[in-house]
């Protein structure tokens, strides 16, 4: 089913907003963006893109919006914002919430991560409008691959794996990075090293391990996964999404509260 595309609403010119505004660009997609901090709307408006401060200057009826601003700023917005359709890339804040701050609207809760820009975001959406699911689904799928899943709890989940982890295997990179610099080599050249090993992994990687086929016996692979094992890494990564996914609930019963 093919859903004809509205113009999109970017309420929010933050990190995530600019990166989906900048797909839309690319894709030649109507949109309009508010931003009510004049340093932030003034950065974004370098990018050539359309931007007020106030929601009263739209029409909404021609809009689907983009709630891209921060949790703990959905109680501001809900008295300018009372939309028929609604997405919202707020992390942590569930459908339930959401309907609440917004009654009789459609509701579509998604995750998506910055990648988007480049067109490589496996963007997590949750909606129970079959018609508002297929729109997200069409307008997400300009930015990667969207995948939707059935409940809250999934998209908190998502929310670390998708959302958050990709910080944690930049930490990754970067101690990858000063590994090679702490051993003389330059650090142009370490972080191309360290880039080229991420890149590596995404291009392998599938269902199954690859490790296996990656490490031969009495190799260099081997050897440094020998002492990897030595060390609770696993724990250490196991416990950071634990608090993001923990983070999540927090994040919505605050902003309930705040309603």
């Amino acid at each position: 089913m093919i859903i004809k595309m509205r113009k999109i609403l970017i309420v929010g010119a933050g990190n995530l907003g600019t990166a989906i505004a900048k797909t839309l660009k690319k894709h030649n997609q109507p949109f309009h963006m508010i931003e009510k901090c004049k340093i932030t709307a003034n950065s974004v408006k370098n990018l050539n893109v359309p931007v007020t401060s106030t929601i009263s200057d739209i029409n909404l009826h021609e809009y689907t919006p983009i709630l891209c601003v921060k949790p703990h700023d959905l109680p501001s917005v809900k008295s300018e914002l009372q939309p028929s359709d609604l997405i919202s890339a707020l992390a942590g804040v569930s459908t339930k919430t959401l309907g609440h701050a917004f009654p009789n609207t459609n509701i579509a809760r998604v995750m998506p991560n910055l990648s988007i820009v480049n067109g490589k975001s496996d963007t997590v959406y949750f909606c129970e409008n079959p018609i508002l699911a297929q729109f997200s689904k069409q307008l997400f799928s300009l930015g990667g691959n969207p995948i939707r899943v059935r409940s809250d709890h999934e998209v908190d989940i998502a929310t670390g794996i998708v959302g958050t982890s990709p910080a944690l295997l930049l930490r990754v990179r970067d101690i990858l990075a000063q590994s090679a610099m702490d051993h003389d080599i330059p650090k142009n050249l370490s972080f191309q090293l360290a880039n080229a090993a991420v890149k590596a992994s995404g291009a392998i990687v599938d269902e199954n391990s690859m490790i296996s086929k990656i490490s031969s016996r009495g190799g260099t692979t081997e050897a440094a996964l020998n002492i990897l094992n030595r060390y609770p890494v696993d724990i250490a990564f196991e416990a950071s999404l634990k608090e993001s996914f923990l983070k999540c609930k927090d994040l919505d019963y605050e902003v309930f509260e705040k309603l």
